[in-house]
């Protein structure tokens, strides 16, 4: 699955994951917001008792790749679990991926399919 896909899938169909997904998002995200900078305690505090970080393992393990291979592992399960909720907005003249489900514009040909 391309980079592209799996983002697509994994900003426009999160809302299909479990609640141990929802968190793996959550604390990446939180991570991201945190690593590297100094005098943040305070809202590393708050980042967790809001449930943006957590010190649960498996939610740890699944994020020991980095953004980009739990990105791709999350859309690769979404795709299979859940294949007649996703909707790949192709366009109509290049067949490449539109950036919504929603669309009508082709980011790479141009091209415009609206009623």
């Amino acid at each position: 699955m391309d980079k592209e896909l799996s983002q697509y899938i994994a900003s426009y169909y999160s809302n299909l994951l479990p609640n141990k997904d929802i968190q793996t998002i959550l604390t990446l995200m939180g991570q991201y917001n945190t690593e590297g900078r100094e005098g943040i305690e305070r809202k590393i505090a708050t980042y967790k008792k809001q449930g943006w970080l957590t010190s649960d393992k498996d939610v740890l393990e699944m994020i020991t790749g980095g953004p980009e291979q739990y990105t791709q592992i999350m859309a690769r399960r979404i795709l299979s679990d859940y294949p007649d909720k996703i909707f790949l907005n192709n366009c109509p003249n290049c067949r490449r991926l539109a950036r919504t489900p929603y669309a009508k514009q082709c980011r790479h040909c141009g091209h415009a399919w609206r009623d």
